[in-house]
């Protein structure tokens, strides 16, 4: 009996993860819909005759949706990602121009004027490196997205600078803020599904803990 229950523990915690597999999926795929409307009329909006600040969010929509593009297609790889197959693809990266254009996309995300964005860049402009843009994107929006939702006041900073670590150069990015921060206990969790630092935090910032 034992075993036989081991089994179909087993064999539901697999039927699971393919039911899961197979939302996610579907999920993603009803979303694309409307995604590649909004894709199309910010198209034709680019083509209009538009001001500088119109043009900028214009952009910033295109290149949203763009990231959104991306993500869709991490949810259709949920099963290389569960096997430790997902790929790492690697191309020619201006940091600068990266860089300014997450930095402008988080600037639109801080709602409040009592929180003041700094960015500091300590690289080349022309500086190109190898390395997955979209990882990237998406690693540095969510840092500072997270950083803008738990700061109340004070400041957010991003910083850039290029640096020399054993004959060797490389980039380091920081995020940084004035926020509610982490304990030392709390950082342990820190990449665990659905869990938050604390439970007070979902009722007054929102957010799953993903």
């Amino acid at each position: 009996l034992y075993q036989i229950a081991i089994k179909r523990s087993a064999q539901q915690s697999k039927d699971f993860v393919l039911a899961k597999e197979r939302f996610m999926s579907n999920f993603s795929h009803e979303l694309r819909t409307p995604m590649h409307a909004i894709q199309g009329f910010a198209e034709l909006l680019s083509k209009e005759s538009l001001e500088g600040s119109q043009k900028t969010y214009v952009e910033m929509i295109q290149k949203s949706t763009q990231h959104m593009g991306y993500l869709l297609n991490d949810v259709l790889d949920l099963a290389k990602l569960r096997n430790h197959k997902l790929r790492i693809i690697k191309s020619p990266l201006n940091v600068h121009e990266l860089i300014s254009e997450v930095w402008q996309y988080a600037k639109q995300l801080n709602q409040r004027p009592q929180v003041e964005m700094n960015l500091r860049l300590s690289i080349k402009e022309d500086l190109v490196i190898s390395m997955d843009t979209y990882r990237l994107r998406q690693i540095l929006l969510n840092l500072l997205s997270n950083a803008i939702k738990f700061t109340e006041q004070g400041n957010v900073t991003l910083l850039v600078e290029q640096v020399n670590q054993g004959g060797v150069d490389s980039i380091r990015i920081s995020v940084q803020d004035s926020g509610i921060g982490m304990t030392q206990k709390e950082t342990l969790e820190i990449f665990e599904e659905y869990v938050q630092a604390r439970a007070e935090i979902s009722h007054q910032y929102g957010g799953t803990g993903v």
